[in-house]
């Protein structure tokens, strides 16, 4: 069972990670002197300015290899980029705030986490070089995965992105639908949108590079989701973080019309129903949790969007619905304006009664009644999307 591939790529050299020091958050790295020429017809300003430093121009310094601490803190962060994420666990609304809400790119790991660090540490000790290479060498394309992180951040061996990049290609062109194959194949998929997503893209702005990444996502997302001999189904699991940063960015330039008139089109590409159907999904989840149940944080009254302050904090509902699922409100004048609608859920007995996705989609749907007319993804931009459309799509993924 296989999935064309996405169109191809647009040019590039894979540039050396140049990290900040240690002590600062890690942002997205100037553009590569590569990218000069094959991205200035179309990143235009997006490109460092003249201003900027001049190492940002090293195309003739020579590279220096990454201090082992801040190599580890790359590899976590790549590590962390393409695992699932445990939904079960996941906040909607703190998580996000680092991953996906600016516009720069912002890496999931920050050198004071030293627990985590620690367990890199501890990974990398059970999994010495020597071992990797041997058996990356002998065919584990798990291991072969392991690699191309290490070369890709200089971890424990020195910095090849070229071969790095060959043996991701390699993996993502396997046509095998065994559970440990599609799940490798996925991973490599993650792992070379990571390529396109921040180390070309961010760099440069250029929206085919974008676009790429978000075909490779999505279709990590097709591999795990279509079961071979079985009814494929309908929301791709498990998300990566990637896979959110690159839908957040793709459908933000959607949504501007940026890609209108191109060749390259996300919302005219079919390929990309995974990665649509997984935003959609997360994008209404994160308006029903951050309004209802313990980890509320915004009014539910659709209009409103008041987090409360300290001096006039968010109240719940005090009706008979179960804490799991209790509306936040700002003030009662916005309870009020609500109510109509809640008094439907405000019993035990409904909530108890309704499955999860059902009881998701009403409530989200009692929201749109409300007064709200668009769903405010995580940048809180308005998604031009027809809201009848919308509300089929999210009866389908919910």
């Amino acid at each position: 069972m296989s999935e064309p591939s996405s169109p191809t790529e647009p040019p590039k050299t894979l540039g050396t990670i140049d990290p900040t020091e240690s002590g600062e958050p890690l942002e997205r790295p100037e553009s590569p002197a590569s990218s000069e020429t094959s991205g200035s017809s179309e990143a235009g300003s997006a490109g460092p300015s003249e201003g900027e430093p001049a190492e940002a121009d090293g195309a003739d310094e020579p590279f220096t290899e990454p201090s082992p601490e801040v190599a580890l803190v790359w590899y976590g962060g790549l590590l962390r980029e393409i695992s699932p994420i445990d939904m079960t666990t996941w906040d909607y609304d703190t998580d996000l705030e680092g991953l996906t809400k600016k516009a720069a790119y912002t890496f999931p790991v920050r050198p004071h986490e030293t627990e985590f660090l620690d367990e890199m540490r501890a990974r990398l000790e059970a999994m010495p070089i020597e071992t990797v290479l041997a058996d990356a060498e002998a065919g584990d394309m798990w291991m072969q995965v392991e690699l191309a992180m290490r070369l890709i951040c200089g971890c424990t061996i020195a910095t090849d992105c070229d071969r790095a990049e060959e043996m991701l290609k390699a993996i993502c062109r396997q046509d095998n639908d065994d559970p440990q194959i599609r799940h490798v194949r996925a991973a490599a998929e993650r792992l070379d949108a990571w390529y396109d997503s921040f180390q070309y893209y961010s760099a440069t702005g250029l929206l085919d590079a974008l676009y790429c990444a978000a075909r490779r996502c999505s279709r990590a997302l097709w591999i795990e989701t279509v079961l071979p001999k079985s009814k494929p189904s309908l929301i791709p699991t498990p998300l990566c973080p990637i896979d959110l940063r690159v839908a957040d960015s793709t459908y933000r330039h959607v949504d501007a019309g940026d890609f209108n008139g191109r060749d390259l089109d996300p919302a005219k590409d079919e390929k990309m129903e995974k990665i649509r159907l997984a935003w959609l999904d997360h994008t209404v989840k994160r308006y029903v949790f951050l309004r209802y149940g313990p980890k509320a944080k915004i009014c539910a009254h659709g209009p409103c969007e008041s987090r409360g302050t300290e001096e006039k904090p968010l109240f719940r509902c005090e009706g008979n619905c179960p804490e799991q699922w209790k509306p936040l409100y700002c003030s009662k004048e916005c309870q009020d304006k609500e109510a109509r609608h809640h008094k439907t859920f405000c019993t035990e007995t409904v909530l108890s009664t309704m499955p999860e996705k059902a009881l998701i989609r009403s409530l989200y749907s009692v929201a749109q009644v409300t007064g709200r007319t668009v769903i405010y993804r995580p940048t809180y931009v308005d998604n031009k999307i027809d809201r009848d459309v919308w509300m089929y799509i999210a009866a389908r993924v919910l």
